[in-house]
């Protein structure tokens, strides 16, 4: 499971790359279903099940709040150049 929660970071990271924050609702129902599968292969309880669900749709998220504040600073003077370069 916690290689699980470990991928969904950096799944989370990429997204943030390359997605908007509308992308993290299907990744999220996504990530709940295959915390829901390997607990089943695992034979979690009840619980365990919706508490491994909980943990991977908030590494998602998690990963995809990490990567926002990891590019942003990046993209700013990239936009700032942008919008001079259009003056001239």
């Amino acid at each position: 499971m916690i290689l699980l929660a470990l991928l969904l970071i950096a799944i989370g990271v990429a997204l943030s790359r390359w997605m908007k924050g509308f992308a993290l609702v299907p990744a999220t129902i996504l990530a709940w279903i295959a915390a829901v599968n390997l607990a089943g292969l695992y034979s979690f309880s009840l619980i365990e099940t919706v508490g491994a669900a909980f943990l991977c749709g908030a590494c998602l998220q998690f990963g995809y709040l990490a990567g926002a504040f990891l590019w942003a600073p990046r993209l700013v003077p990239a936009k700032k150049h942008a919008a001079l370069a259009a003056r001239r």
